[in-house]
């Protein structure tokens, strides 16, 4: 007897007990994929002060699953023994987020540390997916900023500061950010990099342009990146300066 004519028959006595034919039990949907990584890169992000940070950005998992609710991302420093949760409840609509990593103390000269990041989504049903593959940033240590000192009030017409023993090769430049207007300037990065021994500290200079408007009774901040190509490691180091 095949289907239907068992439904039919479920129906028929249905008139006389009552009940109805129970519906078939649907399919189980498959779990979310793992949503995939496209970047993590060293910058300077907005939190109460401009702050470096890691900024993630990935991509939703491609399935025949249920809709993705939120996204969780995990985080393993190197002296932790395993991943534990950095963010959870990121919306579906949100493939970005920046990790202020000032709670790291980084590395002394020519040291690294490693952050290693996860990611995986959940669906509207609360299920947890595949968690992502490994996607990983190497922290140098950081440049030392020179001038101007953060209780500078007057504008400068340059900031200077020193990248120390990169003898492996490096580039070096600067953003500076409005505490009001988000990033306003960045010098050009450099088209050759720098060689370095581990005696002496490299100086920089780089003037501001002087049609730079820098409106007095607000706080500036100044980024300098150090990108080290041969390992794949970048440092950061972030200053304020206020214009009177």
């Amino acid at each position: 007897m095949g289907i239907a004519e068992v439904c039919t028959a479920c129906s028929m006595f249905a008139l006389f007990l009552g009940s109805s034919c129970p519906s078939p039990e649907p399919f189980p949907v498959p779990p979310l994929q793992a949503p995939s990584f496209t970047s993590a890169t060293l910058t300077v992000a907005r939190f109460d002060t401009y702050r470096p940070a890691v900024h993630l950005a990935w991509s939703s998992p491609h399935n025949d699953s249920l809709a993705v609710r939120e996204f969780v991302i995990l985080q393993r420093s190197q002296d932790s023994a395993g991943f534990s949760v950095l963010v959870r409840s990121i919306p579906d609509t949100v493939t970005g987020f920046y990790d202020n990593i000032d709670r790291f103390t980084f590395p002394q000269h020519w040291d690294f540390y490693t952050l290693e990041y996860r990611i995986f989504a959940i669906d509207s049903l609360g299920r947890a997916g595949d968690t992502s593959a490994i996607e990983s940033l190497s922290v140098a240590w950081p440049p030392t900023l020179l001038w101007p000192a953060t209780t500078d009030s007057v504008r400068p017409d340059s900031l200077a500061w020193t990248v120390f023993g990169v003898e492996f090769g490096y580039f070096s430049y600067v953003y500076l950010y409005s505490d009001t207007g988000g990033l306003i300037w960045k010098s050009p990065r450099p088209d050759t990099p720098t060689y370095s021994s581990h005696d002496n500290p490299d100086h920089y200079v780089q003037r501001l342009p002087g049609s730079l408007p820098l409106p007095s009774g607000q706080n500036y901040f100044w980024a300098v990146n150090v990108e080290i190509p041969t390992g794949q490691a970048w440092s950061i180091a972030v200053g304020r300066f206020y214009v009177r």
